[in-house]
């Protein structure tokens, strides 16, 4: 049978722990190394849909992205998360900040959803995928590249600043909340940054600086890492039952309605 520690040993090699943010808490966060795993979900959020997706599957080991304990904890509820997940014997492991920096990680993956060529990372003098700069096969015009990211991502609506005329050759990218890359994005000589939760004082950042900037939401410019993680898995694993939370595709298009 395949453990927990397989699954643990194989995320690690393709995207290290050692490698995410010292605030940040990944890794096996509730479970047990010598557990036995036959079935996995993977998941942007552990919220109380996949929660119950999992134990209706009968599902061993949930892979997600956002830590499900950030804090030091005082309590624990029963009846909550939790305490629910223990009881039902599911192992969580996340992969957070050190997934986004990954090869084949979330900004890698952004940059493949956003069609970029000749790639890069956009933090000079990093090995890792600490957001991405690259090219389109030619030249946009802004609503065409507006709508390349509307189609690709899934979004209907799209917040963005352009400078008066200009056109979309170099992009620059960071998944999540990647606002605070923007002056990297401009010392690549980016024409846009593509990132999510875009502030106020950003917009009026980018006016400054003559770069574009587009905001296609947290949620969607993470979770085109989601099913490329379930294909590496699947590939290792091959007698492990490994697939999408339904509720990633089920939040996915409520985004889409509302950014």
């Amino acid at each position: 049978m395949i453990k927990i520690k397989d699954i643990y040993d194989y995320i690690n090699s393709i995207a290290p722990f050692e490698n995410a943010e010292d605030w940040d808490n990944v890794g096996l966060l509730i479970g047990n190394m010598e557990y036995d795993v036959s079935k996995i979900l993977v998941a942007l959020d552990l919220n109380r849909a996949v929660l119950e997706q999992a134990i209706n599957e009968s599902v061993n080991l949930i892979i997600c992205h956002h830590p499900i304990i950030f804090k030091p904890l005082a309590k624990i509820q029963l009846g909550g998360m939790l305490s629910t997940l223990i009881a039902n014997d599911i192992s969580v492991i996340c992969a957070h900040t050190n997934l986004d920096v990954a090869k084949y990680g979330v900004n890698f993956c952004l940059g493949e959803a956003l069609n970029l060529k000749n790639t890069k990372s956009l933090k000079s003098g990093l090995g890792t995928f600490f957001g991405m700069v690259g090219e389109l096969d030619r030249e946009l015009e802004q609503s065409e590249f507006l709508e390349e990211i509307s189609n690709n991502l899934g979004i209907d609506v799209i917040r963005y600043y352009f400078p008066t005329g200009k056109k979309v050759k170099t992009v620059a990218c960071c998944s999540g909340s990647g606002t605070f890359m923007l002056q990297d994005a401009v010392a690549a000589k980016a024409d846009v940054l593509v990132t999510g939760d875009v502030k106020h004082s950003a917009w009026y950042e980018a006016e400054a600086n003559r770069i574009g900037l587009v905001d296609a939401g947290h949620f969607n410019t993470e979770n085109v890492v989601i099913p490329e993680l379930v294909r590496q898995i699947r590939l290792e694993f091959k007698e492990v039952n490994c697939k999408e939370a339904t509720y990633n595709i089920a939040l996915y298009n409520f985004w889409s309605k509302r950014n």
